[in-house]
């Protein structure tokens, strides 16, 4: 393997040292070094499944489990191993947190001035040049159209309301305003507002084009106006929670988690585990209660 040297320098060394010219792509521990992991199909000799076929990787024997099985979570009636799919997910989703959350870092200021202040992160359209940002774009919709909207998990903890938005984030309940009251939303000038001045206004009105008129319209104006009528905001920075934890603090697992009880196998009856029996005795009674009894080996 050469970097910066002629392929002649590097021949003449590895015959004075007695060793092959290693060549990219190649695989190291399952792992293939070199080629563009990214692609799906680069992936495909990462997971060995000798723990389906046998103890001995020469010999081929029929896989009597399912693998996406073996994946499941014990809670679904799987052995619990979790998906590389749903971990690499999570770890790219972990972005978008750090994305919302560290707003005055150079690198987040860096995605902002490409794609704006959102990233991107509210719209479908495509971005248009290929990037490390739309890698972790793309995952996010892939996701979604699997029915999996990791966004509906991180929700806005307003403060002094500087920083939120008073139509577009779930500030005030797990829905956005501007989905709960859509004829107020289009009424609306100003539909980039931040809560802080929404608030600083006598009334909620102030930048409509019009005052609400007569039935549905009226309606939502004042459930709207009963909701922040008493509503006071504290002089601290606004900030992100993710919902999925009692810390309120994103985590990779809570994420996986998720995405792999949605897409993964579900049994009739949960994986029991017995202190007292050996690990490989209880994974053998887990093949037999799956219907997948093998011979003996």
């Amino acid at each position: 393997m050469r970097i910066g040297v002629s392929l002649n320098v590097v021949a003449t060394a590895a015959s004075l040292i007695g060793c092959f010219i290693l060549t990219t792509p190649f695989n190291y521990l399952g792992v293939k070094v070199g080629s563009n992991m990214s692609r799906i199909t680069s992936w495909d000799d990462v997971i060995s499944k000798n723990f389906c076929y046998g103890v001995d990787g020469s010999d081929r024997k029929l896989a009597w489990i399912g693998w996406n099985m073996v994946l499941t979570s014990k809670k679904n009636g799987g052995l619990g191993v979790s998906s590389f799919f749903a971990h690499n997910r999570a770890l790219l989703f972990k972005w978008v947190w750090r994305f919302l959350n560290n707003g005055s870092s150079l690198w987040t200021r860096f995605i902002k001035a490409i794609f704006g202040n959102k990233g991107v992160l509210d719209t479908h359209k495509l971005i248009p040049r290929r990037s490390p940002w739309q890698d972790v774009i793309l995952a996010i919709h892939s996701l979604q159209s699997k029915g999996i909207n990791l966004m509906d998990f991180i929700q806005k903890k307003v403060g002094n309301g500087e920083n939120a938005s008073f139509w577009d984030d779930s500030w005030l309940g797990e829905v956005a305003l501007k989905v709960l009251y859509k004829r107020l939303y289009d009424l609306e000038m100003c539909k980039s507002i931040s809560v802080a001045e929404k608030m600083g206004h006598p009334s909620l009105s102030h930048f409509f084009r019009r005052m609400p008129r007569g039935g549905v319209e009226q309606k939502n104006y004042d459930l709207l106006c009963s909701k922040v009528v008493d509503l006071v905001l504290p002089n601290i920075s606004d900030r992100w929670f993710w919902s999925l934890e009692g810390s309120q603090e994103f985590s990779v697992k809570s994420s996986r988690i998720l995405i792999d009880n949605t897409i993964l196998p579900k049994a009739k009856v949960p994986t029991r585990w017995f202190g007292v029996v050996p690990i490989k005795k209880s994974i053998a009674l887990w093949e037999f209660s799956n219907k997948a009894c093998s011979l003996i080996r």
